[in-house]
């Protein structure tokens, strides 16, 4: 058998390269404190042109938000974009320090003028505002898949009982699956909201994490969710789910 040798040079670079691709493959964390506020944003440009355009709207707002602390966490790209009631192709979490920090950048003057121009650049745009009540540390791989989901509760008196029932009953599974739930948010800590178009504010937002897209169909074909889907179906009027590919900003990726 031949043996390959390698110069130092090279050694250097094959570690280098195994280091880096070590590195690549771990999660990515996200830390988010208590009194900080999240604005979890869904959006879908027109077309390219419009999208190009956009650099005009982002080169004002972005500075004009950031003397406020907002800052870029997550971005996620849905990775097929579907002709629906609300179509969206990229997703994001962004923080702000404070929501004194938040409420003094709507407070700018020159903001509702920038507002205003939105429609010229996005078919869709939902900007949903939410409280962090605790400490949290999210983890995302890029090599994952995760599905993030829009919720519109039945104005029913037991549909909360009835969708913590199910998500009582689905969690065993999605762990069984190899996903995960990553966070939640209810409309106790949902506060604001901003749409284009005739959108409402969501009850409930969830991210979970998945190995692949086909686990999900898994999760669907379970025993389980046959059993417990009367629950999810009882207290859920509406939902929107999107598949997507995360990338946590300041990543290497």
């Amino acid at each position: 058998m031949l043996k390959k040798t390698f110069t130092t040079p090279q050694l250097i670079t094959l570690i280098l390269l195994l280091i880096s691709n070590l590195v690549s493959a771990q999660p990515q964390s996200v830390s988010l404190k208590k009194g900080q506020v999240i604005s979890f944003i869904a959006a879908h440009f027109h077309n390219a042109e419009a999208q190009k355009k956009a650099g005009v709207y982002f080169q004002k707002v972005f500075p004009l938000a950031q003397k406020h602390s907002f800052t870029s966490k997550v971005v996620f790209n849905a990775l097929e974009i579907k002709e629906q009631h609300f179509t969206a192709g990229g997703f994001g979490i962004y923080t702000w320090d404070s929501r004194d920090k938040f409420d003094a950048f709507n407070n700018e003057k020159e903001w509702p003028a920038l507002k205003a121009t939105r429609p010229q650049y996005w078919k869709n745009l939902r900007s949903v505002h939410i409280n962090v009540k605790k400490d949290r540390e999210l983890n995302f791989d890029k090599n994952k898949v995760y599905r993030i989901t829009f919720i519109w509760l039945h104005d029913f008196y037991n549909s909360e009982e009835n969708l913590n029932k199910y998500l009582k009953a689905m969690r065993p599974v999605i762990n069984r699956l190899g996903g995960k739930f990553v966070i939640g948010f209810n409309s106790e800590e949902i506060f604001g909201f901003s749409a284009l178009n005739n959108d409402r504010m969501p009850d409930r937002v969830a991210i979970t994490e998945w190995p692949d897209e086909e686990t999900h169909q898994k999760y669907i074909s379970s025993i389980e969710f046959k059993d417990n889907k009367k629950y999810f179906f009882a207290s859920v009027a509406e939902f929107e789910a999107f598949d997507t590919k995360a990338r946590v900003e300041g990543s290497k990726e």
